[in-house]
């Protein structure tokens, strides 16, 4: 028995040695991969500071409501809306708004009131814009559909609310500038706001005609 033991013990004192050394040594390359990781950190932050300060020094990333070559291009496209806007007429009028300026196209124009189909097949206030379009190719659209229609309305025509009906509007112009006019679909975007936008209050005299309307925001 004490032969045994004898035996046994280095054994289990080497085993015990081995493994704490395994563990040593398992612990020091998790503190060499931390270090490791460490740098990668501090030099990717470094790099993000320096990339940063870049930036903000660099006037092609100033804040475009900011950037006077920004403000310059609003005044040109400012400039082509109202040239269009006496061309088209019919109350057409251009204004500016946080985003830039839109040409504003009351809801006559376009639509018969309570319809979201356009009045007639070739539209001259949409073509003109199209052409706008065609002839500045770096410019994109938004439509801006701002509409509002009784519920007898709605019920007639199955639409949900004022959101819908705007939304078919939209669509009825978004299709005519890409399928008659061969506009890039890409180029333009809907949204429809249905009456949550208006520029006047419905107590006002006409203020619920004037809120119905269409309007362009074009940028660059």
């Amino acid at each position: 028995m004490n032969i045994v033991l004898k035996f046994v013990q280095p054994v289990f004192f080497y085993l015990l040695f081995m493994s704490f050394m395994s563990g040593c040594s398992e612990l020091d390359g998790l503190r060499i991969a931390n270090r490791r990781q460490s740098i990668t950190i501090r030099d990717q932050l470094s790099e993000i500071g320096l990339l940063t300060d870049r930036l903000g020094t660099n006037s092609e990333f100033d804040g475009p409501r900011n950037s006077s070559v920004q403000r310059e291009t609003h005044r040109q496209i400012r400039g082509e809306l109202e040239r269009l806007a006496r061309s088209i007429g019919g109350g057409v009028a251009v204004r500016d708004t946080d985003e830039g300026p839109v040409i504003q196209l009351p809801e006559n124009l376009l639509f018969d009131s309570g319809n979201a189909v356009l009045k007639r097949e070739d539209n001259a206030a949409l073509r003109e814009i199209a052409n706008l379009l065609k002839a500045k190719v770096s410019l994109f659209t938004r439509i801006d559909i701002h509409a509002a229609i009784d519920t007898m309305v709605q019920t007639k025509h199955a639409l949900g609310s004022n959101h819908h009906f705007s939304a078919e509007r939209g669509l009825s112009i978004f299709d005519y500038l890409v399928k008659k006019e061969g506009i890039d679909p890409q180029r333009m975007y809907v949204v429809a706001y249905g009456s949550t936008k208006p520029l006047f209050t419905r107590s006002s005299a006409g203020g619920v005609e004037q809120n119905c309307r269409v309007e362009f925001l074009i940028f660059q």
